[in-house]
């Protein structure tokens, strides 16, 4: 190959590594901050999700009570036009992400990051989420 030729291709390139770099860092970041009472609702449904989208109903009682949530207080996810969950399986004991559901979890999991759930059982913003008396519109960073 031709010397100079290839030198004009690496300065090509160099050029468009920059414009790249430059491109990615003028990106505003990608949200992290959500009020107590979505970051409740996300860690219910991220668990169901994590648990292969179908649950049964204990279950999904045990992922309400570990975020300050009532195992009743999950009857709002299954109502209305379009749900996040519905009741599945011959006697309706399982309890079943729907397309809204699903679609939910996966817009935060691209937003906050995979582990976001794993990192907020480990940090002190857990302690917030976990207490029933923390309003639900009270503003958090995600860790």
């Amino acid at each position: 190959m031709d010397e100079k030729l290839f030198e004009r291709m690496k300065k090509v390139a160099a050029e468009f590594q920059a414009i790249i770099a430059e491109i990615e860092s003028s990106k505003s970041p990608k949200e992290r901050s959500a009020r107590i009472g979505d970051i409740r609702q996300l860690a219910i449904l991220t668990s169901v999700f994590q648990a292969g989208g179908e649950v049964g109903r204990d279950e999904i009682s045990k992922f309400a009570l570990r975020v300050g949530r009532t195992p009743g207080s999950v009857s709002g996810f299954y109502a209305g036009v379009d749900p996040l969950m519905s009741r599945a399986g011959v006697s309706r004991e399982l309890r079943k992400l729907t397309e809204r559901g699903e679609k939910r979890v996966r817009d935060h999991l691209d937003t906050w990051g995979e582990n976001w759930l794993q990192n907020l059982f480990s940090d002190p913003l857990y302690e917030k989420v976990r207490d029933s008396s923390v309003s639900e519109n009270v503003l958090v960073q995600i860790p």
